[in-house]
């Protein structure tokens, strides 16, 4: 089963966290995470089930460590308010099934925004090409973009915009997922519509990103 963390999506969650683990063996003790690595591993960290609490105040950095009972290492948490906390990437790899459920619920909220884009942008457009590749578009070859901010990146804004974690929205559905809180799911909507900026693209210069 594939699994996806940020921009990245790997073919599985064994594959997703050897991934992270490379990045924290790159570092020594006590070093800060740089550039790339302290992005992606701020996106993993995002994905854990107390993602609300371990970030806290806000991050100010994440560097390795030694773990309390001193026979492994992990991600270190260096909050805005001088507090530190750990976690490692097994625990936000093991447990994304709802998180994958409310990233569904927020794609169909906002289909229909999707759809009116894509019949906009060809009802004003007689020859569009691709961003990426320069292919031409068709209905049938194109898919709709967020960029340069992704949808992952976006409901995660939404969700710090009104001061919740993955964990605390719910969900409901079992086929067809949606956000149970009407008002929450009005938020998101809302959010979107003011916030995403949307491409057309085509199907494979979409895939080669990912």
């Amino acid at each position: 089963m594939k699994f996806t963390v940020g921009k990245h999506t790997f073919d599985s969650k064994k594959e997703a966290e050897e991934y992270f683990l490379r990045i924290r063996d790159q570092y020594n003790d006590g070093q800060s995470l740089e550039n790339d690595d302290l992005k992606e591993v701020i996106e993993l960290l995002a994905l854990h089930p107390n993602a609300k609490d371990k970030i806290g105040p806000g991050v100010n950095r994440i560097s390795v460590g030694v773990n309390e009972r001193g026979n492994g290492r992990e991600f270190k948490i260096h909050r805005a308010d001088g507090t530190v906390d750990n976690f490692r990437p097994k625990k936000c790899i093991t447990q994304p099934v709802h998180h994958s459920n409310l990233m569904d619920a927020c794609r169909g909220h906002i289909a229909d925004q999707i759809s009116a884009f894509r019949i906009s942008e060809f009802s004003a457009n007689t020859c569009l090409r691709c961003p990426i590749n320069g292919e031409l578009l068709t209905e049938g070859n194109s898919d709709v973009d967020h960029y340069p901010i992704s949808f992952k990146e976006l409901v995660f804004r939404w969700l710090n915009s009104i001061d919740l974690g993955v964990q605390q929205v719910k969900v409901a559905g079992a086929s067809q997922h949606e956000i149970e809180d009407a008002k929450l799911r009005q938020s998101w909507i809302d959010f979107h519509r003011k916030q995403a900026r949307l491409r057309l693209t085509s199907s494979t210069g979409n895939r080669s990103r990912r």
